[in-house]
C-alpha cells in the first residue's frame, strides 16, 4: 500500500516533466520566433526614448488605422442605439406615468359621481320616507275623525 501512495506522485511528476520538455521543443524551429532586440537603460533616459525606436511595417499601420475606424465606428453605434434606447425608455415612461394619472383622475371622477348618486338616492328615501309617513298619518287621521 505505501509503495502504491509514493509511486503515483513520481508517476505524475514525471508526465508533467516529460510534457514540459515536449514543450519546449516544440517551438524550436517552427520559424514564429520574434526577432526582438533587448537594450539596456542609460540611468537618465525614460521609456519613451526606447518607445520611438519601435517601427511597425507600413501594412501594419494601415490595417491599424482600418481596425480602429471600424472599432470607433461601432462605438459610436452603439453609444447612438443606447442613447436612442433611453429616450424611448423615457418617452415610454412619461406615457405610463400619464396614463396613470388620468386613471386615477377618473376613477375619482367615478367615485365622486358614485357618492352623488348614493347621495341623491338617500335623500330620495328620505324624502319617500317622510311622504309616506305622513300620508298615513293623514288617512289616520282621516279614518278617526270619520267613524
Amino acid at each position: 500500500m505505501k509503495i502504491r501512495t509514493l509511486m503515483y506522485p513520481l508517476v505524475f511528476t514525471g508526465f508533467a516533466l516529460y510534457g514540459g520538455l515536449v514543450a519546449a521543443q516544440d517551438t524550436e524551429g517552427t520559424g514564429d520566433d520574434l526577432d526582438v532586440t533587448v537594450g539596456v537603460m542609460e540611468q537618465n533616459e525614460t521609456p519613451d526614448n526606447m518607445v520611438e525606436d519601435i517601427q511597425l511595417p507600413d501594412s501594419a499601420s494601415q490595417q491599424g488605422v482600418d481596425s480602429s475606424t471600424k472599432g470607433l465606428e461601432t462605438a459610436n453605434d452603439a453609444r447612438e442605439n443606447a442613447a436612442e434606447a433611453k429616450e424611448a425608455r423615457d418617452d415610454a415612461t412619461e406615457d405610463s406615468n400619464n396614463a396613470t394619472e388620468d386613471a386615477n383622475e377618473a376613477s375619482e371622477h367615478a367615485n365622486d359621481i358614485s357618492n352623488d348618486a348614493r347621495d341623491m338616492v338617500n335623500e330620495s328615501s328620505g324624502d319617500a320616507r317622510q311622504a309616506a309617513e305622513e300620508l298615513s298619518r293623514e288617512a289616520a287621521d282621516q279614518a278617526q275623525s270619520h267613524p
